[in-house]
């Protein structure tokens, strides 16, 4: 297997300034991943380079070469926030430190008045996803102080939003003056409480340019069907896994309070028996504060605020992992970031994402890239 790599570097717009290739640096490492800022940095002899020829947030492009076929490492772009010169066993380097446009939707606050139609919304989760985005980074964006006026400072250019899909759950949430990236977080959070997977990801669409998406079901292919990958450690194509049993932060006795003061106060109660008695000791009560959903608020609305709490703490059987390559199961040709396969280990099955991607790219050693393929999942 031939393995090669091309670095594209370019300003924020997008306009190209020169194509690294391994004969130009010494070390290239990328981690990217499920909801988390992924991170770039690329090492090389200072060359001609001056510190004068960088700005933040130029852009750098990725490809992976694989036995000839070039692909767009990732769908993603990544902006240079810093630069370091410097000098190592007599050489003058320049190393870049760049992240991915996840780093872009930590950007923003969700910044409008509570109880707004900015700042309170009930929806499919997916939508609503794109409605924040669009509404604090898009084309959507109003001042707070008049909803009425378009804020056009705010608008990222370069950037999209997806249309909706309208595939996810329906669910209620507020967020006024809180920032962006960790309410999308807890967004896909809530449906994946509910059984469901949901995702987003910011993807280069063309130079210059990113648009944020949303995935329901899995970030890439279904590799679960017809067209099904099994790991295994029998088929020497999963390491390191770790089976988990884990109980440690079980609820299973919920008291939901709602609005009101003291013997006033709106109380329901949500539990599940068969958890609590699992053992004569595991009665594990909580409180869910829901005063904020209002004083119009019903009992069997309060009741789903208790359960969906009680999901969430629910005891979870996981397995983690890493995918080891072979000649006929290569990353970047037989699956790729974000894809759903099968998993079995102990007598276990589960449904497995390719969840985090590090790659550790040393041009002048031995091993000229080294790859982990992380994999989770949850029964």
């Amino acid at each position: 297997m031939k393995i090669d790599y091309e670095i594209h570097w370019m300003t924020d717009a997008g306009v190209p300034l020169k194509v690294w290739r391994p004969d130009d640096f010494t070390g290239l490492k990328i981690t990217y991943g499920d909801m988390v800022i992924g991170g770039l940095v690329l090492s090389m002899p200072k060359g001609n380079l001056t510190p004068n020829d960088f700005a933040t947030d130029q852009l750098l492009e990725v490809y992976r070469i694989v036995d000839g076929r070039k692909k767009l490492e990732g769908e993603r772009s990544w902006r240079i926030r810093n630069r370091s010169f410097y000098e190592r066993n007599n050489e003058k380097m320049v190393t870049l430190t760049a992240y991915d446009h996840i780093y872009t939707l930590d950007n923003a606050i969700i910044a409008y008045y509570a109880n707004s139609a900015y700042t309170s919304k009930s929806m499919e989760a997916d939508n609503m996803m794109k409605a924040i985005v669009r509404e604090n980074l898009g084309a959507g964006c109003k001042l707070y102080s008049n909803t009425a006026t378009t804020d056009t400072a705010r608008i990222l250019a370069g950037l999209t939003v997806a249309g909706d899909d309208t595939l996810a759950p329906s669910i209620s949430k507020k967020f006024a003056w809180e920032k962006l990236k960790p309410n999308l977080d807890e967004i896909c959070n809530d449906v994946r409480q509910q059984g469901y997977w949901l995702g987003y990801d910011m993807v280069r669409t063309a130079r210059g340019m990113v648009e944020f998406r949303t995935y329901y079901g899995q970030r890439g292919s279904d590799l679960t069907g017809s067209n099904r990958r099994v790991l295994s450690t029998e088929f020497n194509n999963m390491v390191n896994p770790v089976l988990s049993f884990d109980a440690e932060n079980e609820r299973n006795y919920a008291y939901v309070t709602g609005t009101g003061l003291e013997s006033d106060r709106k109380i329901v109660i949500a539990s599940d028996t068969d958890r609590i008695n699992d053992s004569r000791w595991n009665r594990r009560e909580m409180q869910v504060m829901a005063s904020y959903l209002g004083t119009g608020t019903t009992n069997p609305y309060l009741t789903s605020q208790g359960n969906a709490a009680l999901y969430k703490y629910r005891p979870k059987t996981s397995l983690t992992g890493e995918i080891r390559e072979n000649k006929n199961f290569r990353y970047g040709v037989n699956f790729d970031y974000g894809d759903k396969m099968i998993a079995q280990y102990l007598g276990y099955t589960f449904d497995v994402h390719v969840n985090k991607i590090v790659i550790d790219v040393s041009p002048g050693g031995r091993q000229f890239e080294t790859l982990q393929v992380m994999i989770n999942g949850e029964l």
